[in-house]
């Protein structure tokens, strides 16, 4: 899978899958969805009780889901990781 592109006009991350099996050769996943973070990545930003996100230099923040953290996590539903790519996000 490659992150293809971020389109503003339905704030949405577009993926280019390779594994047609898991959902066709395009995946959407809205920008407002929680990003997925790994345990110690969780545990760093706890910031209230079953709140996790990371609030970057301008104000923005990320929220953060783990499954061994909560129910926050929903079958069948697309999550990104951030360490998978890179990309910076920028206020409007």
């Amino acid at each position: 899978m490659v992150l293809d592109r971020v389109e503003d006009l339905t704030d949405e991350y577009v993926i280019q899958n390779t594994s047609f099996e898991h959902g066709g050769a395009v995946i959407r996943i809205p920008k407002g969805r929680e990003y997925y973070a790994s345990e110690d990545v969780m545990l760093r930003n706890n910031t209230g009780p079953g709140e996790f996100k990371f609030y970057g230099q301008n104000g923005e923040f990320m929220w953060f889901v783990n499954e061994d953290f909560g129910s926050a996590m929903k079958h069948n539903t697309w999550y990104l990781l951030p360490i998978a790519y890179s990309l910076t996000l920028v206020p409007k």
